[in-house]
């Protein structure tokens, strides 16, 4: 995915890029939207716009993805809120600045996040609403620009995790349990027999007087002891073990082309061949082509475009040149082809 961000002049020429935008099949929550223009209205195809205070900038109406980083908390906290929601898009912070420049100029800075294959026609649609003032938006970094070239490490920690468990619950159960034992029980047996003796001692035999005799049984007494009959022990065991961790980590590389700055002089040697291929027809002078020539050289600076094969390209191309100037591509394409092959391959 690539960000691309242009300026531009009018409420006009900022509906209309939306507009094209949104042709070539970019939703509106793909495009971003920040202007102190008061004539944009709220809703422009579909992109809602907001009013908030930026400090430096004043009023402004923002909306898409570039307004979630644009709240009213984050303009008190951050003065240069703007600069950093465009780092956040992928712009470094001199191209941020330039734009926020613009903004605060008068013009509507509108940034749509595209991809690869569709970062050159974005490009036109914005290149053709600005060619009029002479702003033309260009996807690259400003000279002097540090692009940091990161590297993960990896980086293995331990967690404990549950591994297993054991429950160890207690309940009582009760069983029916029968002892025997002897008891003593006394019986009171009272016996009249007839006797027939003489007193052998006189005295008070007519005294009244009561006997008591009481009689002694034993009965079962029970009674409950607890005694610790048995113990389970729980204890915990731990062994070390040796596990192999498989992962990938990524790193940026960076790949380091130079792009040859565009001659004229370096394309006259083609254009004569070009002339003399069509038998002296007339194609017009050099200066005809030298627009052809130097657009596809500016191709070279298309990541996209530069290791990719011509035929996979050419649609594309083809798409961005008629944009500009339609009805010319086969007029123009072998010229084309030339400088962006030649820029290739310097």
């Amino acid at each position: 995915m690539r960000t691309i961000v242009g300026l531009l002049g009018s409420a006009s020429e900022a509906v209309e890029a939306v507009r094209d935008l949104e042709q070539m099949g970019l939703k509106s929550n793909q495009i971003s939207v920040v202007s102190r223009d008061k004539e944009l209205g709220k809703d422009i195809h579909g992109v809602m716009l907001k009013p908030m205070a930026i400090e430096g900038l004043g009023e402004v109406a923002a909306g898409g993805p570039m307004a979630h980083y644009l709240t009213p908390e984050m303009a008190k906290s951050a003065p240069d809120v703007l600069v950093s929601a465009l780092m956040k898009l992928g712009l470094t912070r001199d191209e941020a600045i330039v734009y926020v420049d613009g903004v605060k100029s008068g013009y509507t800075l509108e940034a749509a996040i595209v991809d690869d294959e569709k970062a050159g026609q974005a490009l036109a649609i914005m290149q053709g609403r600005s060619r009029e003032r002479g702003v033309t938006p260009e996807p690259t970094r400003a000279e002097g620009a540090r692009v940091p070239v990161v590297e993960e490490e990896l980086v293995v920690g331990k967690r404990a995790i549950p591994s297993g468990a054991v429950r160890v619950s207690t309940h009582v159960i009760e069983t029916p349990v029968v002892e025997e034992i002897t008891l003593r029980e006394e019986r009171i047996d009272v016996e009249r027999r007839r006797v027939d003796q003489p007193v052998k001692e006189a005295g008070d035999l007519f005294r009244e007087e009561t006997i008591e005799v009481v009689a002694a049984a034993e009965e079962a007494v029970v009674a409950k002891q607890a005694r610790v009959v048995e113990e389970v022990v729980i204890r915990k065991e731990s062994a070390a073990r040796t596990e192999a961790v498989h992962e990938t980590v990524r790193k940026t590389e960076v790949d380091i082309q130079n792009i040859p700055p565009f001659k004229a002089a370096a394309f006259k040697e083609h254009y004569n061949q070009l002339k003399a291929r069509l038998n002296g027809k007339e194609i017009g002078g050099f200066e005809t082509y030298e627009s052809a020539y130097r657009f596809g050289h500016g191709l070279r600076a298309e990541p996209s475009y530069a290791a990719a094969e011509w035929t996979r390209i050419e649609p594309d191309v083809k798409t961005k040149w008629e944009t500009e100037q339609p009805g010319t591509w086969d007029r123009f394409k072998d010229a084309i082809r030339h400088a962006w092959e030649r820029a290739k391959n310097p």
